[in-house]
């Protein structure tokens, strides 16, 4: 059992001031959720038909001399091919050539998307020889490819797909990458967003292509080679971006509910002295919930503790979109539900205890359920 301090009753009447002018923490899902609602621009990349004479399109950066100065860097991307199930075509994924004279960054031939192969629906082809089935590449995936000093290595979505030797003093720092259709004929309609270069941990450049143009990206050292009916574009496509694309996540398993009351799963996050929160303050995060489609969960998704000893109010997703504050149940409307993922947003919204509060988006007070 746990012990109770007793309160002064002095000390009880500030108490009581204080709850009866206490800001209530309002949780919002973020309106047009990053993981579900709304659009973003990517590159599109049409190399043409398979096995065409003239088709093609493709992607050639430059790499700016000493961007990249590690000998453990990473290049990463998201990436998706509407022609890439169910037909077999080679489009170029990663094909870089080093800063030493001859050196290549990487197999030699290349990393392809190659389609359907044997009994695969999705397949990569490297270095022109070995075939790894991978995940649904009609889909969007995180591509990366890590090199340290000895080794290179190709990951789709933080799982290890190829690895072979690397001799980073013979072959250099990469000096010209291209993606795409790479010569005639390779087909295929890839779609590319979130480009980057990490080296040491450390982001050392980014495209997200939201306000590229094709002058733009010539300044960086894009060019776009294209023939017969390829195209290179900008699309505005769904910003569904799956939780499992992210590298690394917490997950927080608590068991099933009502099936074994000693099943319990949770975190506790102690703030340091030095990052104490002062003036107007919003806790943010990604969530989703893979428990929450097709059954009824109780998991919590705010409850702090002041540095008065006073309780915010506890937050629980009671599964599909609902969330409960303790007394009330109120809906979570975004398209989607949590299984797929969502943003929350925790903030103070100034309202005295016992009133409603004011909508973040038309700022009406009296139970505003559009924009809950």
């Amino acid at each position: 059992m746990r012990n109770r301090r007793k309160i002064h009753p002095l000390g009880r009447r500030l108490l009581a001031g204080v709850l009866a002018l206490m800001t209530l923490f309002t949780v919002y899902p973020v309106t047009a959720s990053a993981a579900q609602a709304g659009t973003n621009t990517v590159l599109q990349i049409n190399a043409g038909q398979k096995d065409s004479k003239t088709d093609i399109a493709r992607a050639k950066i430059s790499i700016p001399d000493g961007l990249i100065t590690s000998d453990n860097y990473t290049v990463s991307y998201r990436y998706r091919n509407t022609a890439a199930k169910n037909a077999r075509i080679n489009y170029t994924l990663w094909n870089a050539d080093g800063t030493e004279t001859g050196g290549k960054i990487g197999p030699a031939n290349g990393i392809v998307d190659f389609g359907a192969h044997n009994s695969d629906d999705y397949t990569i082809r490297y270095n022109g020889g070995a075939w790894y089935p991978v995940a649904n590449l009609n889909e969007w995936n995180l591509i990366e490819f890590r090199v340290t000093a000895t080794k290179f290595a190709m990951y789709v979505n933080g799982t290890k797909i190829a690895e072979s030797d690397f001799d980073a003093k013979k072959n250099g720092k990469p000096k010209l990458l291209r993606l795409g259709g790479g010569y005639e004929g390779t087909g295929g309609v890839g779609q590319f967003d979130d480009f980057k270069v990490t080296q040491d941990g450390k982001e050392i450049y980014s495209q997200n292509f939201e306000s590229a143009t094709l002058d733009s990206l010539a300044k960086e050292g894009w060019q776009f080679p294209t023939g017969g009916t390829g195209t290179v574009s900008f699309e505005k496509v769904a910003s569904e971006i799956p939780v499992e694309e992210k590298e690394h996540v917490l997950q927080i398993n608590a068991g099933q509910m009502g099936k074994d009351q000693a099943n319990y799963a949770w975190a506790k996050l102690t703030l340091p002295e030095d990052k104490q929160i002062s003036g107007k303050y919003t806790v943010s995060y990604d969530y989703r919930n893979t428990a929450a489609a097709n059954g009824r969960v109780n998991f919590t998704l705010w409850k702090a503790e002041g540095t008065r000893q006073v309780h915010w109010p506890a937050v629980r997703h009671c599964g599909l979109r609902r969330a409960w504050d303790g007394q009330l149940q109120h809906p979570l409307q975004w398209r989607g539900d949590l299984s797929h993922g969502g943003s929350f947003r925790m903030e103070p919204c100034g309202v005295p205890r016992g009133r409603k509060p004011v909508c973040h988006v038309c700022k009406r007070r009296k139970g505003c359920r559009q924009h809950v």
